[in-house]
């Protein structure tokens, strides 16, 4: 009996976790999958729906969160299919995403005005232009719902409660004329299942897991060229900088040497590095060769880290008992001089923005094993027979117990997206991590600027070190609190075609049909296609926060993207002084924006290509060579005590500055 009793009290906590643990169903008052219009794996007209559950009900039914969680994203969409949408975030004379008023007249007017800016074909109708709100219910794993008319002014950073009401029920997509929202679920990046989060059965498929060995399975020439093709007819297609560095007639005889070395059958990792040659001459760093269905590497470490410090190839980590050789030069590795290793590895490291060399001689002090081991396969029992410049031998191999110490954070100094204090009463400090900064986030920045300028502190230090870029809506409302006069963070915007990409057939995220930048034309006298003037408004400063001292920008060869903008705005503006190193992505122009994954046949190799080619500014000036990045007033040389951190001589000098102008 106390058996039988127990088996039932734990069947009811069960039943109670399980209960707790599923997701709210998002229409209030509702059944738990009531009104399900559309599931994965059916069509909509001939539209397969692949990933989405829509669900219908009255309209302007309240919409509630599913589950306990963050907001991360808000803005208005209009999904044209069910892959392909147009997300706005911000537009004229609508300050928030969100608004509850949004669905006046004038509010439908402007938005709509504003979307159908961007289309030739059939205009879109109001009706179906609703608001999404992406919740982060864990770390990597989000809940999004479009459809929706809001109810209250949310920003991005809000904490929700499971339960809240986040909407009222719109129409999510013109191709269903009946109230509702759309539901989707993503994991790590990637769309996952968003039927058994409710506990309901589902039809999601999800893709197909390839039995290949990738790393050992060598693929026939025939598919290999096939891929090759795919890569080749790619880059040609849709990369708006592929000649940019690198003339056609060289990058052509790159592509057809390449060719004529696809003679043998090559594993996945072999046919990679085949390819590097064109991603070297390439010179972007927003374009990768991924392995997107296997994993290169096991979680084994060498006993030792090498780095190229001054040329020469040192142990600069190891496990503890090796400290006695820190900071040795090493000879050879398994009998192959060091200087060749170099030479191999360094022909590896690809991903250097124009001909920026900063970035690569960085990954090659501080990530050098990271290359290394890709290239040589080295994984787990891979033996390291490690000769130095002394003749001294040391025979060790990779392990999964291996800890390198002293360990070198060679990926960021910055663990968090934003830091923020006041060093001195003459001096304060705003560090950021990325530009993807949420309302919430910002809204702290703007209150620490007002602080400090009530305070009356006149050096304010942006330390853009290891900030990899993000949002440019943030980073252009983050430069209006320092601009003295109106500014554009774009001049102009181009693409390869305003027509349907060939290529797309074998994306993981475009369809192969409807052309997806029809605003952009062509010039005259130029090749490609560009978006019109209007587009590149100059943007005003703050009317009501302003910093108005002096700014001190620090960078290094890891500050990419927007916040490499960000210190361009600073020089060309004249409004801050750039302290560090060359910044990794160039200041005049940028691939970036609407990126597209074309997967390499068989290979489980992934393209990933930027479609849009940004173009900061046309103006040339003297201290920034073409093809380079925001160069600094006072250039720190990198250093091995720099890599390990032992001292922070960026700041350390900036600081330096702020107490000699005093």
């Amino acid at each position: 009996m106390r058996i039988f009793l127990l088996f039932g009290f734990l069947l009811c906590l069960e039943m109670t976790f399980a209960q707790n643990s599923s997701a709210l169903w998002p229409i209030q008052d509702a059944k738990q999958g009531e009104v399900i219009l559309s599931k994965p794996q059916e069509y909509i007209g001939e539209e397969l729906n692949i990933d989405n559950l829509i669900i219908g009900a009255k309209e302007n039914t309240n919409v509630l969160c599913p589950k306990d969680g963050k907001i991360i994203s808000i803005s208005y969409i209009y999904h044209s299919s069910l892959a392909y949408c147009i997300m706005v975030n911000s537009f004229d004379n609508v300050e928030r995403i969100g608004e509850i008023d949004m669905f006046d007249k004038k509010k439908r007017i402007d938005i709509t005005d504003y979307i159908n800016k961007s289309k030739k074909d059939k205009p879109v109708n109001a009706k179906f232009i609703s608001v999404s709100i992406t919740i982060a219910i864990a770390k990597g794993e989000n809940y999004i719902i479009s459809g929706l008319r809001p109810t209250k002014l949310y920003k991005t950073g809000e904490l929700l409660k499971k339960g809240d009401v986040i909407g009222k029920v719109g129409y999510c997509y013109w191709k269903i004329d009946t109230p509702s929202i759309c539901f989707s679920h993503s994991l790590s990046s990637k769309s996952v299942d968003p039927m058994s989060v409710f506990g309901l059965k589902t039809t999601f498929l999800p893709p197909k897991v390839s039995k290949i060995n990738y790393l050992n399975y060598k693929h026939p020439t025939d598919s290999l060229l096939k891929a090759f093709q795919i890569f080749r007819n790619s880059l040609e297609e849709g990369h708006p900088g592929l000649y940019d560095y690198t003339s056609k007639i060289k990058m052509d005889s790159i592509f057809e040497n390449l060719k004529r070395n696809i003679s043998e059958p090559m594993t996945s990792e072999e046919f990679r590095n085949l390819l590097l040659p064109v991603m070297l001459a390439l010179r972007d760093s927003h374009t990768a060769l991924r392995a997107s269905l296997y994993k290169v590497n096991d979680e084994s470490e060498a006993p030792f880290m090498f780095g190229v410090v001054d040329g020469k190839l040192r142990i600069v980590s190891c496990i503890n008992k090796y400290n006695a050789y820190l900071d040795k030069e090493v000879a050879k590795i398994n009998g192959e001089d060091a200087g060749l290793v170099i030479k191999k590895v360094k022909n590896t490291v690809y991903g250097s923005d124009g001909f920026i060399e900063s970035s690569k001689e960085r990954a090659l002090m501080n990530g050098f094993m990271k290359y290394y081991r890709a290239l040589y396969q080295a994984n787990d029992g891979f033996v390291l027979d490690i000769m130095l410049v002394t003749g001294e031998h040391i025979v060790d191999k990779f392990s999964k117990t291996n800890i390198p110490e002293p360990e070198i954070n060679y990926v960021a100094k910055t663990k968090k997206n934003l830091v923020l204090k006041k060093i001195t009463d003459k001096c304060a400090y705003l560090e950021l991590g990325t530009f993807d900064l949420l309302q919430k986030e910002e809204e702290e920045i703007r209150n620490f600027i007002k602080d400090i300028s009530a305070s009356n502190i006149k050096n304010l230090i942006i330390d853009l070190r290891f900030n990899r870029g993000g949002s440019t809506e943030v980073m252009n409302n983050l430069f209006a609190i320092f601009a003295n006069t109106s500014f554009q963070s774009s001049s102009q915007s181009m693409v390869n075609k305003n027509d349907t990409y060939n290529f797309f057939k074998y994306t993981s995220n475009f369809t192969n049909s409807g052309n997806i930048f029809p605003e952009y034309n062509s010039v005259q006298g130029k090749t490609g296609y560009y978006l019109n003037t209007e587009h590149f408004e100059f943007i005003k400063p703050n009317d009501s926060i302003h910093f108005g001292g002096t700014v001190y920008v620090l960078t290094n060869e890891y500050s990419f993207s927007a916040s490499a903008v960000f210190a361009g705005l600073m020089v060309k503006y004249n409004r801050g002084i750039i302290v560090g190193r060359e910044t990794g992505s160039t200041y005049y122009q940028l691939n970036a924006e609407k990126f597209a994954n074309v997967m390499l046949g068989e290979t489980g190799l992934e393209l990933y290509m930027p479609l849009v080619k940004d173009i900061f500014s046309e103006e040339r000036i003297p201290r920034i060579p073409w093809g380079r990045g925001v160069i600094p007033d006072y250039i720190i040389k990198s250093t091995v005590d720099d890599a390990y951190q032992k001292e922070d001589k960026i700041l350390n000098f900036t600081l330096g500055l702020i107490d000699k102008s005093f």
